[in-house]
């Protein structure tokens, strides 16, 4: 209901964010799911919905049981006479009216702040694997990169160790090349080795992802939408927030139930007793009702701070969601305007560079010039392409805290 409601007020107030398409650059929607349905995270979430349930049932069944006692002894009148003695006891504690309600109550919050806690598993498990991914796809894209530009300066070497054998430049120029191939190759090889330490740990949480980096890079586009119509609906989404309020209003019943256990439950108890000789039979009824208040009224106190703890916590929660919504909307719209600046830088090294190549094939310029105006390019290109990344995952991020991505489905059996 919750969710059909959220539908209605963002189709009336027209925002725009609800079509957002699937992010280009991420694997398909499929294969997430099947990663993230066996990741180790999710496997252990599965546990807190089964003790909801469980305690569920517990609450509801009561924790007081059956009691059967049954004593035999000898007894000796005045006479001498010798009987044998049989007594039995059937007891049980009850709980007071009312108690058993308030018990069933909190029984359906226990369940459903399993399924919170599940749900709450599943957007953090995305997080994470989102967070992975770019981390690795970054870390590929630039090995790539710069093996693209350790392919260029090594021809360039070449066409340089041309014209210093032909005696059109000096020895200098080719050890200047060189030195600028071994270094290109050396940035490839630690991009190459951050790639592969990155992909070990995405694997490591999720072994069945498919790592297979897109075949090019699509320019992001701006985010559509105003901050607060995000907002709004990270927060309304929220399961860390539906999860602390749930354990809030869990404690606050079970403040309530404890205040009532300060009138203790009564034991209620049938006794039967007969001898051996059948000519005395007892038949009676046994009620216990315990009368310390101080350790009662300790656990009432107890069970209320508790309870006001957690309400506090669920409104830090709410406020702390509420700021991170705000952040995940500022870094989305600052790393696309970043990234149009740095394609723009990119391009303009690129053109710069490719100018010096042409000076220098005409010996208006020195190798020098050359060199730096190529490694101007390649640090220009290699910031370009990790801020494309950082913009393609600010706003994935975005969508994801929205719950427009690879949100939980209805028809999953633990939700």
């Amino acid at each position: 209901m919750k969710r059909v409601a959220l539908l209605g007020s963002l189709l009336a107030s027209g925002l725009a964010t609800a079509a957002s398409p699937y992010p280009s650059l991420l694997p398909p929607d499929a294969v997430v799911r099947t990663a993230l349905s066996q990741a180790p995270l999710i496997t252990a979430a599965h546990e807190q919905v089964a003790h909801g349930v469980a305690r569920e049932r517990k609450l509801r069944s009561g924790t007081y049981e059956w009691e059967v006692a049954a004593m035999t002894q000898e007894r000796k009148d005045q006479a001498g006479a010798r009987f044998s003695e049989q007594q039995y006891e059937l007891t049980r504690r009850w709980r007071l009216p009312g108690k058993g309600a308030l018990d069933r109550r909190i029984g359906a919050l226990a369940a459903a702040v399993g399924e919170f806690a599940y749900a709450d598993a599943w957007h953090e498990a995305g997080r994470s694997l989102l967070a992975g991914w770019f981390d690795w796809l970054r870390e590929e894209r630039s090995a790539a990169l710069l093996q693209e530009q350790a392919s260029l300066a090594g021809k360039q070497l070449e066409a340089i160790t041309r014209r210093v054998t032909a005696g059109d430049a000096p020895r200098l120029d080719q050890q200047l090349a060189e030195a600028e191939l071994g270094r290109v190759v050396a940035l490839q090889l630690e991009a190459a080795r951050r790639a592969g330490s990155a992909r070990i740990a995405l694997l490591q949480d999720f072994p069945l992802l498919a790592l297979q980096a897109p075949s090019q890079l699509d320019e992001p586009s701006a985010v559509a939408g105003s901050d607060d119509q995000w907002i709004r609906q990270v927060v309304d989404e929220n399961h860390e927030i539906e999860l602390a309020q749930g354990r809030a209003d869990e404690a606050q019943l079970a403040a309530v139930r404890a205040g009532r256990d300060r009138l203790a439950d009564p034991t209620v108890g049938l006794h039967y007793s007969n001898n051996i000789d059948q000519n005395r039979n007892v038949i009676g009824v046994r009620i216990a009702i315990p009368l310390g208040l101080a350790g009662r009224g300790a656990e009432a106190a107890m069970a209320r701070s508790a309870a006001a703890a957690a309400a506090a916590e669920a409104i830090q929660t709410r406020n702390s969601v509420e700021g991170a919504a705000r952040r995940d909307v500022l870094n989305a719209r600052s790393s696309y305007r970043q990234w149009e600046r740095l394609a723009d830088v990119a391009r303009q090294s690129q053109a710069a560079a490719d100018s010096v190549a042409r000076a220098y094939a005409a010996g208006e310029l020195g190798v020098s010039e050359l060199l730096a105006a190529r490694r101007q390019a390649l640090d220009s290109q290699l910031l370009a392409t990790v801020s494309l990344l950082t913009a393609h995952e600010s706003q994935a991020r975005l969508q994801l805290d929205a719950h427009q991505l690879w949100a939980l489905e209805e028809h999953d059996p633990h939700h």
